[in-house]
């Protein structure tokens, strides 16, 4: 586990180190932070076929590590554009709320 953790951080340096201009968290290393992210729960939820096995364990901790990241990416875009759009506020709740509910909707029916 511990492993993984410090692979994980080690990719997550040179991400930021390879960066071509000063913002650490641009939209290109956010959206390759959140794909090796996805990469990661897709692995972590795969791991049920090691059950028993010292990579069951692994494989787990990949999966809530990875959640982590991305969650945190996915809130630090909202936030960002939030204070750096002018009319980010506008229509969305239209644009990010009304959809789930409509799917949620369909789901439950």
């Amino acid at each position: 586990m511990e492993i993984f953790n410090i692979f994980f951080t080690f990719a997550l340096v040179l991400t930021f180190c390879k960066c071509k201009n000063n913002d650490a968290l641009s939209l290109q290393t956010c959206n390759v932070l959140k794909g090796i992210s996805i990469l990661a729960v897709f692995i972590g939820h795969t791991s049920k076929v090691f059950t028993g096995l010292f990579l069951y364990k692994f494989y787990c901790s990949i999966g809530l590590f990875a959640v982590s990241v991305f969650f945190f990416i996915s809130g630090y875009g909202l936030m960002y554009a939030y204070l750096n759009k002018e009319n980010y506020r506008n229509g969305f709740l239209k644009k990010r709320i009304l959809p789930l509910l409509i799917c949620y909707t369909i789901a439950c029916l």
